[in-house]
């Protein structure tokens, strides 16, 4: 999932910097990919093939996938997936 993100954010964002974040929180996984590129309007988004592997691998795993963006004020995905013990 992370190389597909990143590639995406090479491809299509014009960002200059990204930001990987990987934590636990409670009992959840949580990875988190932003950067400075130039987004979108959440409700014109397109779904690429990109964005709909990464959310079925989620979804594979009991996990969801949140996307923020503003245009011209980068994007934030987050990655939630359930911590196996």
């Amino acid at each position: 999932m992370v190389h597909e993100l990143l590639n995406n954010i090479l491809k299509h964002t014009k960002a200059t910097w990204a930001v990987i974040q990987l934590n636990k929180i409670d009992e959840s996984i949580v990875l988190i990919l932003s950067d400075n590129g130039k987004g979108y309007y959440m409700n014109k988004m397109t779904k690429d093939v990109g964005i709909r592997n990464v959310t079925g691998r989620a979804e594979l795993f009991n996990g969801y996938v949140k996307i923020n963006s503003k245009p011209h004020d980068g994007h934030e995905l987050t990655i939630t997936l359930p911590f196996l013990t």
